[in-house]
């Protein structure tokens, strides 16, 4: 018998011994092997240097056979990658071996790297899944399911964003090493398997059951690979060889410490699918859903309930009548968890209520879901028991969670160290902050860290990158009420870098017009721009509807201005600006570098007031971090000794000017600074401090992109969160060791903290900007049309609100349908009969 003829077990060749290679024949002499070799196999030279990554491997075994049984068995195995005309090839190697076996990775190992070298391209790809003993990988041989495993080989980001959505973070996120290209718009993502552990692995045949009902719908919902869903299916492991193609070790992208309830889950994605309109039907039973009967909002069903009696009567509140709200509920909520706890929630409102029961009557009503009543009998009920009741009255709600909420869970899961505080920074930054909370009459910790960093961006902003090369100056905004000591903060950059020699540096952002910004930008090609109440001197201007030309070009120039790095050319002006003492001619000033930090103050109503959706969508706001004001504190005396800028800041702050050397002018004087230096000459890139930090980075931009991904609305404030930490990680570094520094995890995670941080205070005050400022004044126009009319035709109103498209127009009219408000009817117009609408 060959051993390592295609299809053998390898059990039946001495395995015993690990690596040792002469228990283990080595797969790429052609001789030993029946399989069929690859008229484009790489080299028997190039193959020698492919190595798995033993550590990503024994990671990976740790993270999801975690809570396995130690005896159970394992079967490693490898299979040709597939063919094109997608023949099943038989395995390579199949080596069953217990996780007991003290050998364990030793052998792991090894047999990845046969697969690696084997002269056709192969997948190294054991089930992950323990099986009774070495017989085979059947499923009647199955020991424990350990994990819900999804191949994401499709829209993969937008895939993950969907499925960590509905179970959370996956306990292991893996890139295959295959690549998934966007045919709009041919951008290329790397292909992912997701893997949720679970807490109790299955066991005993039902349990198999639901483990793979759970896989077949995360699949399904996100158009998975099919092959995937039996949990004895072969998938490649992370740190083997990806060899379709160039070859691509398969990696952890990220891991967690989440597990999983099964049956939860199962729940959980028997709704989604329910839910889903690419699903259509509820799953496991088949029947569809009525979309006639929902709610457009869940919170408009919580608002219905809130008014809704349930008591004690058993005349009056039979079960009858419980049952039917409950059928209601579930109708207008397409029997989704949300629908579940509103129906929880209004059933306790009687001493009759019975958790389990109620609990039981919402899952049975999968098997026969309500066609006839839902969200519209809900209305009706709501005003027969408070009349003048509209479905916006959710103040008595609680779920589902208000917009701000919504918006901000997306970016729960984006952090780096739970104990890092971002108002509690080291080095000099610190020793700024200290001395601005000494030397203010109200001093706020928040608002001293902010200006300390806006001084030290203005200071490093023109010669030191990132380690991703992206520039260093940043937008900040503090934002408090009247006496909440923002004025310290404002003026410290101008006292502190005055003591330092470095008064060029801070000006004052009083002219908002692009001549102005322009001519600041060129008189100071580098400086902290302070600005008073910046919501309505520059937000409110730029976004008025009657803001002047010279106004609305300021937007596309501050855009430009932030989004430096280390390789764009200089920033060239328009013809509005001359340089300082010379005459104004036709043509434009290059301005190599430039650094503009903003540091303005504003309170939270104004400057949210001045935010428009505009602001949100291009990615104006996100480039803004918030700084929100500490309670407001007792106010001190500051002494004369308190006012005096310490030297320990001053000698720090010039250490990080760099001297231009013999590219200074003759007399010297020329510095960084000045529009005309060389400052490329001492130009530098921080590095990270260790590759596990900047694979660390890697996984934070993922996770922020992913979150991007399963919120639309919230997006576009997500948008700068990974640079922002990057350039505050940065400053943090120089803030510690100087010119020489480098970006630690230290570092990183002080400056996603704060990132995250002014994301989710941006979300919150913002969320359902975009509705209130589009589709809802669509609403009430189309509203506000027919309530005024009584009875309307259809093209009578087409003719009144011409300006909103069809497609808007029409999910407006089912809108007012399924509240309540608008009703269908036939009009008689000129003696023909025509759709309108009648206000209820």
């Amino acid at each position: 018998m060959d051993p390592w003829a295609p299809g053998v077990r390898a059990i039946d060749v001495p395995a015993g011994c690990g690596g040792n290679e002469s228990m283990f024949p080595d797969p790429r002499h052609a001789a030993k092997s029946k399989a069929p070799v690859s008229s484009d196999r790489p080299r028997p030279s190039d193959l020698e240097v492919l190595e798995p990554d033993r550590e990503v491997l024994e990671q990976f075994i740790n993270i999801v056979f975690k809570n396995a049984n130690r005896d159970g068995v394992v079967s490693l195995r490898a299979f040709p990658e597939k063919s094109e005309g997608g023949k099943k090839e038989k395995a390579i190697f199949v080596d069953a071996i217990r996780r007991s076996d003290p050998q364990f990775i030793d052998v792991v190992f090894e047999r990845a790297r046969q697969a690696a070298r084997w002269e056709q391209s192969a997948v190294f790809s054991p089930p992950v899944a323990c099986f009774k003993n070495h017989q085979n990988a059947k499923t009647d041989n199955l020991s424990e399911g350990v994990a819900l495993s999804v191949e994401c080989d499709q829209a993969p980001r937008a895939a993950r964003a969907k499925l960590e959505a509905l179970l959370g973070m996956a306990t292991a996120i893996v890139a295959s090493g295959g690549e998934w290209i966007k045919r709009e718009t041919g951008e290329v993502e790397p292909k992912l398997h997701l893997h949720w552990r679970l807490k109790k692995p299955t066991s005993i045949e039902a349990e198999h059951k639901l483990l793979r009902e759970a896989r077949e719908l995360a699949t399904r919902l996100v158009g998975g690979d099919a092959t995937n869903i039996s949990i004895v299916h072969p998938i490649r492991w992370p740190g083997s060889w990806h060899r379709k193609g160039d070859p691509r070790l398969a990696s952890i992208v990220a891991f967690s410490d989440i597990e999983i309830d099964l049956a939860e889950a199962v729940k959980i994605l028997r709704n989604a699918a329910g839910d889903d309109p690419s699903a259509g039907v509820t799953a496991s039973f088949g029947t569809k859903t009525n979309d006639k009967l929902r709610a457009t909002d869940d919170a408009y069903v919580a608002s219905a309930l809130a008014v809704i009696p349930n008591g004690d009567d058993p005349v009056v509140y039979s079960w009858e009548f419980w049952n039917g709200i409950g059928m209601k509920i579930w109708a207008a909520t397409a029997g989704s968890e949300i629908g579940r706890k509103l129906f929880h929630k209004w059933s306790a409102k009687s001493s009759k209520y019975n958790k389990a029961e109620t609990d039981a009557r919402w899952d049975h009503y999968r098997t026969s879901p309500p066609t006839k009543a839902g969200f519209g009998s809900l209305v009706y009920l709501a005003r027969q028991y408070s009349p003048g009741w509209t479905y916006g009255d959710v103040e008595d709600s609680d779920e589902p969670d208000e917009p701000a909420e919504q918006a901000t869970a997306v970016l729960d899961n984006i952090k780096l160290d739970e104990n890092v505080d971002w108002t509690d920074p080291e080095g000099l930054l610190a020793t700024m902050a200290d001395w601005i909370m000494r030397s203010s009459r109200r001093p706020n910790r928040p608002l001293a860290v902010a200006s300390a960093v806006a001084i030290l961006s203005a200071v490093c902003g023109r010669h030191l990158y990132g380690p991703t090369g992206c520039a260093l100056n940043v937008y900040i905004v503090m934002l408090a009420g009247t006496a909440m000591g923002k004025d310290r903060p404002l003026s410290a950059p101008g006292a502190i870098l005055e003591a330092a020699d470095l008064s060029r540096l801070q000006t004052t952002a009083k002219g908002f017009s692009v001549s102005a910004l322009e001519q600041m930008m060129i008189d100071h090609p580098c400086c902290v721009a302070t600005a008073d109440e910046i919501g309505a001197s520059l937000f409110a201007r730029i976004s008025h509807k009657h803001a002047s030309t010279h106004e609305q070009g300021m937007r596309s120039v501050l855009l430009e201005l932030w989004s430096r790095d280390q390789f764009k050319g200089p920033f060239s002006t328009t013809r509005h600006a001359k340089q300082k003492d010379a005459p104004k001619v036709p043509g434009c000033v290059l301005i190599p570098r430039p650094n503009l930090t903003l540091f303005g103050a504003s309170t939270p109503e104004a400057f949210y007031a001045s935010v428009t959706s505009g602001s949100v969508r291009d990615g104006f706001l996100n480039r803004f971090l918030t700084c929100e004001a500490a309670a407001r504190s007792r106010s001190q005396e500051v002494s004369e000794e308190s006012g005096e800028v310490p030297e320990a800041i001053v000698t720090a702050l010039k250490a990080l000017v760099p001297d231009l050397g013999p590219f200074a002018n003759i007399d010297g004087t020329l510095s960084v600074f000045d529009l005309a230096a060389s400052v490329d000459v001492v130009v530098r890139r921080l590095p990270w401090d260790n590759a596990e930090v900047q694979k660390r980075a890697a996984e934070l931009e993922e996770q922020i992109l992913v979150a991007m991904d399963s919120d639309a609305e919230t997006a576009p404030l997500l948008g700068r969160v990974f640079e922002y930490s990057v350039r505050l990680a940065s400053l943090h570094a120089v803030s510690r060791d100087g010119l020489e520094a480098k970006v630690t995890m230290a570092d990183l995670s002080w400056g996603t903290s704060w990132a995250v941080q002014s994301a989710k205070a941006m979300a919150e005050s913002v969320a359902g900007l975009m509705a209130s400022t589009d589709y809802e004044a669509k609403f009430n126009t189309v509203r506000n049309v027919i309530k005024n009319a009584g009875r309307i035709g259809k093209r009578e109103l087409l003719r009144q609100v011409r300006s909103i498209n069809a497609r808007e127009r029409d999910d407006i009219i089912k809108h007012l349908i399924d509240g309540g408000w608008i009703e269908g009817v036939k009009i008689t117009t000129k003696g023909r009969m025509a759709q309108g609408w009648k206000w209820q």
